[in-house]
């Protein structure tokens, strides 16, 4: 609807966010509850994702305030050939353009998330594995992989689910928070 927030979730692999359900059941709750308003959950489903079948079963009530996204199967980021048809890539840089909020896990979306200066809430936190796992998250921002992204504070990283909701709340309200930041990331990088 018209004037309605959109909050983006792109889905992990399971062994980076074993509990992504969770935290995606309560962002639709949070949702449903309107603590950001008028807001829709756009799902991103992860290319050849094992929760794929998971997500499209119990999110596939429209009158639910989300909305599934499946992407090209090529669209995976391990893929070195095509990254999927031309109408796909436009539809996932319409949907970074016109998301309020992009919420993922480490994930190079959030490069392309701040290419468009959109805010982006990078969850810190586990909700059922321990800090000293190998697969701790901890573990996977500390990484060559994202490390760039953690220290240039162009992104929030909530520490706690409900530090999840008050950071997406403030990024809503003020999207203009860490604009700089993004901006000096994205000539770095881009």
């Amino acid at each position: 609807p018209e004037g309605a927030k959109i909050l983006t979730y792109t889905c992990s692999a399971e062994w980076v966010v074993p509990d992504e359900y969770e935290i995606v059941r309560a962002l639709v709750n949070s949702i449903k509850g309107d603590a950001f308003g008028q807001a829709y959950l756009v799902i991103r489903l992860l290319p050849g994702g094992e929760r794929n079948r998971y997500y499209l079963s119990e999110y596939e009530d429209s009158s639910l305030p989300v909305r599934l996204d499946t992407p090209d199967p090529s669209f995976a980021a391990m893929n070195a050939g095509s990254p999927g048809s031309k109408e796909s890539i436009r539809e996932f840089v319409e949907l970074m353009q016109y998301s309020d909020v992009v919420i993922n896990v480490a994930s190079t979306i959030t490069l392309d998330a701040i290419l468009f200066d959109r805010p982006v809430v990078c969850p810190k936190f586990h909700l059922s594995i321990a800090n000293t796992d190998w697969n701790s998250i901890g573990n996977v921002y500390g990484s060559s992989h994202f490390s760039r992204v953690v220290d240039s504070g162009a992104v929030q990283l909530p520490e706690r689910i409900e530090e999840m909701f008050e950071v997406i709340d403030i990024s809503l309200r003020t999207p203009e928070e860490k604009s700089e930041e993004r901006r000096k990331l994205s000539e770095q990088m881009m």
